[in-house]
């Protein structure tokens, strides 16, 4: 752990010695069987696909990102050179 660890004029030190499984997690020890991983409608980043992969889930159910199609209609479209200039000039009067 670099908590045991110290630098020093000749390089670095330890101060503290490791023993043997220190610091190591047994298999399945993160994710408890029955356990809800991830709830529903969740935005799957790249740990959530850690989590998954650790459970053994090779496939879940997503939602297909929706297409969009606006069909404009009626005498408000005009020309973009007839359109008026979103830059009106504003007069202010004292």
């Amino acid at each position: 752990m670099i908590e045991q660890v110290e630098e020093t004029p000749r390089g670095w030190e330890i101060r503290e010695a490791a023993y043997p499984w220190r610091n190591v997690r047994k298999a399945g020890e993160d994710i408890v069987k029955g356990e809800i991983l991830l709830p529903a409608r969740h935005r799957i980043r790249p740990y959530d696909q850690a989590a998954l992969l650790a459970a053994g889930i090779l496939s879940i159910e997503v939602f297909k990102k929706p297409r969009v199609v606006i069909i404009p209609t009626g005498d408000e479209i005009v020309r973009p050179e007839d359109a008026p200039s979103p830059c009106r000039k504003v007069l202010y009067s004292k």
